[in-house]
């Protein structure tokens, strides 16, 4: 009874008020209009680029270079092994020797690179070997 109650309207042809309203609302359409366009078509935006330009470098600086100190010892020798150690993993290593209050030092670097982030790969394979370096400009 109700499904004959609800298809009824359209077997006959009739429509019922509301189905009338819908119909009419459907059939006109909303025009959309975009003022954006229109309102820059003849503008000019000033915008402040400073913050992207490079500065050229100074011909007179030094350039910066990087080394990374992988350890320090009293022994020689135990510099030297280490020094050996890195240069069978393909890294740039030498021994300084420096001396202190504490007495003389041998320190191991790796180095020197150009850009900082060959300094970080040489640091990430002493961290790979257990060996905590540091990174010295």
């Amino acid at each position: 009874m109700v499904l004959l109650a609800a298809y009824l309207p359209e077997w006959i042809g009739t429509e019922t008020s509301t189905s009338s309203e819908t119909a009419t609302a459907s059939s006109v359409k909303p025009r959309v209009t975009f003022e954006f366009p229109d309102l820059l078509k003849d503008s000019e935006i000033q915008v402040d680029t400073s913050a992207y330009e490079s500065t050229p470098p100074d011909p007179s600086a030094k350039p910066t270079t990087f080394r990374v100190q992988a350890a320090s010892f009293r022994d020689k020798g135990d510099a030297n092994t280490l020094r050996a150690k890195l240069i069978l993993l393909n890294l740039p290593a030498t021994v300084v020797t420096g001396t202190s209050s504490t007495g003389e030092w041998h320190r191991v670097v790796l180095g020197p690179f150009e850009r900082r982030v060959d300094a970080n790969r040489a640091l990430t394979k002493l961290r790979e070997q257990g060996i905590s370096g540091v990174i010295l400009q």
